[in-house]
């Protein structure tokens, strides 16, 4: 479950929890649209994703992040994973994405 996307300043957030799976295909469509909305108009300097209340996620939300991260670097924005339970940042070694994102506890 994806919880709203919020922007304070130049930080867009949004805060993620439950099971990220392809069962919530949909969900991930909508969220990449409305975060390419919220960079398109500009202001930003950061993207910050919580992942602290993520249970587990699946390939399918690991290539929706990448995506996340080359838009946002599109506009200049950095991006952040924020809080991931240990399962989840492991997840991120071993496919080798934490020497890309910044991972932060």
């Amino acid at each position: 479950m994806i919880h709203a996307i919020q922007r304070s300043g130049e930080t867009v957030s949004v805060a993620f929890s439950g099971l990220l799976t392809f069962h919530s295909r949909e969900t991930s469509e909508k969220l990449l649209a409305d975060i390419n909305d919220q960079l398109k108009a500009g202001g930003n300097s950061r993207l910050d994703l919580d992942l602290a209340g993520v249970e587990a996620l699946d390939s399918l939300w690991l290539g929706v992040f990448v995506r996340l991260y080359r838009r946002s670097r599109e506009f200049d924005v950095h991006m952040r994973i924020l809080k991931p339970r240990p399962e989840v940042r492991r997840l991120f070694q071993v496919v080798e994405l934490d020497r890309i994102f910044e991972v932060c506890d």
